[in-house]
């Protein structure tokens, strides 16, 4: 725990005792007035919600009992008044318990970003990001107070150098200029702490070559967005491999604090349905940790969402889930046979000298400023026709397909459009004719030839072993006619 110091020459001498017939008292107004003069308060969230601090030079310490008492025997130790050490701190004394009901009260709000300015907080000052410029300021000039937690124990210098970092994203954006550009704004938007209520997205992770049934092979570098996010901001990391398991359990969220800035659930496993994180993108958030009272955290205050997966994360049609969204696809850079370390010679993060940091945290205020510039920048797919299918479709349909439509498999339409209405309740009012349909799209969209014809009374669905010619986007929109 970092050791606090004081400057007691800076300060009036306050005596804050009176002595009565041999007998020391305090002297309620000049203690508090003590405790002012060197920032200790006590900052109240709700009515059994509070903590006791240090602010000074608009920095935040947390204290305790033991760190009050410990100033006030400082204090008197520096002006030399022992026998009021001898008086107050003697074992039968019990005065010290009560010293600390003599720190004011306080409700203070604390430095934040905004919808025109991003803020970091480093040791050398804090950094102001706006839209035309990026600052180097002292924390004087701080308008509200901040955590020292929030303090990164790095110095920060500008420079236009390009860090590993940039270049590394540049890659996961397939070096396209346009991508890396919407990459770079939706970085910064998850960077900015601002929740503006007209842009409530979970940024969505995921891979450039993925199908709903094709295996997870992962390595193409998201897991390390949520880390490098991390080292700016508060980052709840949730395990996302099983979370599934998890969805009803009340403590779900209870690596979430107040100051949390970022929620990341990590890998997130196949078929969670994106509807599962509706509220919590919108509304705010319940906490509840294993033995103590439920947090609620509002909207405005609450972590930001961002989903990383090998799959395509399944969700409903229509705007109550695409309003929700901010996805995009990373390039297949990164794989089995070509790491970041590979690359840069290096691993992130943990072998970074000063020079790889401060180069990292430029490009991430960079990504904040273009955030700011431009706004939230979204890209469309590598795959239109996956985006296009899932607009008729819908996610699950895609979803259906690809788990059943296979090479080699024969189905009879009517046991077909059964088990799609029993694998997925939100079907049930899908008819023969729309599945029709739907299939040729499919067919279209994955370029495989799938054959639908009448045998008998029944309807048959045939998916050959043999490959065909690719379909265009143009026979897409044709048999979607």
């Amino acid at each position: 725990m970092k050791k606090i110091t004081y400057n007691f020459n800076r300060a009036p001498y306050i005596v804050f005792w009176k002595e009565d017939k041999g007998k020391i008292e305090l002297q309620p107004t000049q203690l508090i007035k003590l405790f002012d003069k060197f920032g200790f308060k006590k900052i109240r969230y709700k009515v059994s919600d509070y903590k006791w601090v240090r602010m000074e030079n608009n920095i935040i310490d947390k204290v305790d009992l033991t760190d009050i008492i410990d100033f006030v025997k400082q204090y008197l130790t520096h002006f030399e008044e022992y026998e009021v050490i001898n008086a107050l701190f003697s074992s039968k004394s019990k005065i010290t318990k009560y010293l600390i009901t003599f720190v004011e009260t306080v409700y203070i709000d604390l430095h934040t970003d905004n919808k025109t300015g991003i803020y970091f907080y480093f040791k050398n000052g804090f950094v102001e990001v706006s839209k035309d410029e990026i600052k180097l300021k002292p924390y004087t000039e701080l308008t509200a107070p901040i955590w020292s937690s929030q303090i990164l124990d790095y110095n920060f210098e500008l420079t236009a150098d390009t860090s590993d970092f940039e270049t590394f994203c540049s890659n996961l954006a397939g070096n396209d200029e346009h991508r890396v550009k919407c990459f770079g704004t939706q970085l910064g938007y998850m960077l900015s702490r601002f929740k503006d209520p007209t842009i409530t997205k979970a940024w969505i992770l995921t891979d450039k070559n993925v199908s709903f049934a094709s295996s997870a092979n992962g390595g193409t570098g998201k897991s390390l967005i949520g880390q490098a996010l991390s080292k700016v901001r508060n980052v709840a990391t949730i395990e996302g491999k099983s979370i599934s398991k998890r969805l009803k359990s009340w403590y779900l969220w209870q690596q979430v604090d107040r100051d949390s800035n970022i929620i990341c659930i990590d890998d997130m496993e196949k078929g969670v349905h994106f509807s599962n994180f509706y509220s919590i993108i919108t509304n705010g958030i319940d906490v509840e940790k294993r033995g103590k009272p439920l947090i609620r955290i509002e909207y405005a205050e609450s972590p930001k969402i961002l989903i990383t997966s090998n799959h395509p994360v399944r969700g409903d049609i229509g705007n109550s889930d695409a309003r929700r969204r901010l996805e995009f696809e990373v390039s297949d850079h990164y794989g089995s046979f070509n790491s970041p370390i590979d690359e840069f010679g290096k691993q992130f993060f943990l072998e970074w000298q000063s020079e790889d940091w401060n180069n990292f945290f430029n490009y991430m205020t960079k990504c904040c400023q273009s955030f700011l510039k431009n706004g939230l920048m979204e890209v469309a797919p590598y795959n239109k026709g996956f985006k296009y299918i899932s607009s008729k479709t819908g996610h699950e349909f895609v979803a259906f397909a690809d788990e059943n439509l296979i090479p080699g498999k024969r189905f009879d339409k009517a046991d077909l459009l059964q088990k799609l209405k029993s694998d997925y309740p939100q079907y049930k009012q899908i008819t023969s004719n729309r599945l029709t349909k739907w299939i040729d799209l499919y067919s279209a969209y994955r370029q495989i030839p799938i054959i639908q014809k009448k045998s008998n009374s029944n309807y048959l669905v045939i998916v050959p072993d043999e490959n065909v010619e690719q379909n265009s986007e143009a026979d897409i929109l044709e048999l979607a006619a």
